[in-house]
């Protein structure tokens, strides 16, 4: 008897060995991207599952149920794995020996799961509702496993390799029925994928930034220097004047693009004349400087590269005239426009501005002038 029996068991092991299959098969694509795309998946669940019908044939005439198990995804990419699960099962229900189980596995549906809990409700009819022991439990189960080797650069061609790890289990006995393994090579022209990897993470980059810049608010010191018609026509012709300042404010950057600046400033303004003496015997010129000294308010619209300011400035020396009677005419408003570049910590400004007079004019005229400034964010 127990001869019989070992003999038994080596016939149904034989027997397994025959209808399992393990292989290895490698395939190589050429495209424009070292990542497992949708069309990849697709094309290597139909060939493999084409094959496993090739290599395993069950026996008899009943229709086998089968379980798609969870799938392991070690690639680190975002890979679609229940797609290739679903792919394979397509393929080989086709056959008509197999049918896909919507009960276990991650090819469970919550549906069925649904329809069981309503067997005790009785708001449902009762030739309508799923009674107990109706669903077909699972007898075969398939594995899934990817994963990824490192990008390789060989001179102008890149490569990243695959591995595709698949399996049928007979769930009553626990044994595999079936397995492969399949490798797939993608190629890529070096230089395309890395001009795609720079144009991937640049997005990503700049969307840091953005994020980033929103939270940011910086004390602001600036120096500048500008040259025009900041002039005392009372005094002089010449109507180019010359002019350093400083600015100190704060600044909020909402995006890495756009910030708007409000400050304070100081500015003295140098206007060189010249006059004539006459004497006895002759007469001469003398060269002479009026400095003015000026502070003020003002605020600045950066815009990506440009920016648009505007703001006001007022002479020290009149503060103690009655600034309500007459001293506001002596405020003198301005904007200006230009560029700015750098880092939110480190630039550089150049443009103009144009200053208007309320009153007569007879310390900071109106007119143009060219901006120099060097500002430091902090």
């Amino acid at each position: 008897m127990l001869k019989q029996c070992f003999l038994g068991s080596v016939l149904i092991l034989n027997l397994l060995i025959v209808f399992s299959g393990c292989s290895s098969r490698s395939m190589y694509i050429n495209s424009d991207t070292l990542e497992l795309e949708q069309q990849d998946l697709s094309s290597l669940a139909k060939t493999s599952a084409e094959k496993f019908l090739s290599d395993y044939v069950p026996e008899g005439k009943k229709k086998h149920v089968l379980s798609i198990e969870n799938a392991e995804n070690e690639t680190g990419d975002k890979i679609d794995i229940e797609l290739f699960g679903r792919q394979f099962a397509r393929t080989i229900r086709k056959s008509n020996k197999y049918l896909l189980s919507a009960s276990m596995g991650a090819s469970k549906g919550g549906m069925v799961k649904e329809v069981r809990k309503i067997r005790d409700d009785e708001e449902y009819n009762e030739d309508a509702k799923i009674e107990k022991g109706e669903l077909l439990s699972p007898d075969l189960s398939l594995k899934i496993k990817i994963k990824k080797e490192d990008v390789e650069m060989h001179g102008h061609i890149g490569t990243a390799k695959y591995v595709i790890l698949l399996s049928v289990e007979d769930v009553k006995h626990g044994i595999v029925l079936w397995d492969t393994e399949e490798v797939v090579t993608k190629s890529v022209d070096a230089g395309v994928y890395v001009e795609k990897k720079k144009s991937v993470s640049k997005p990503k980059e700049e969307e840091k930034e953005e994020e980033q810049g929103a939270r940011d608010n910086l004390v602001m010191l600036e120096l500048r220097a500008g040259i025009g018609e900041r002039n005392l026509p009372t005094i002089s012709d010449d109507y180019i004047a010359y002019s350093v300042g400083v600015k100190a404010g704060v600044v909020h950057r909402w995006s890495s693009r756009y910030a708007l600046a409000v400050y304070g400033e100081y500015e003295a303004s140098f206007q060189p004349y010249s006059t004539f003496e006459s004497g006895k015997k002759s007469s001469k010129s003398t060269n002479k400087t009026v400095t003015t000294h000026s502070v003020g308010l003002g605020m600045r619209l950066e815009l990506s590269y440009f920016y648009l300011s505007g703001g006001a400035l007022y002479d020290t020396r009149e503060f103690n005239s009655n600034f309500f009677s007459g001293g506001y005419a002596n405020v003198n408003p301005y904007a200006g426009a230009g560029i700015i570049f750098g880092t939110k910590n480190l630039g550089f400004i150049i443009g103009g501005r144009y200053i208007f007079a309320l009153g007569n004019g007879l310390y900071l005229n109106r007119g143009a002038s060219a901006d120099f400034g060097l500002y430091v964010g902090f």
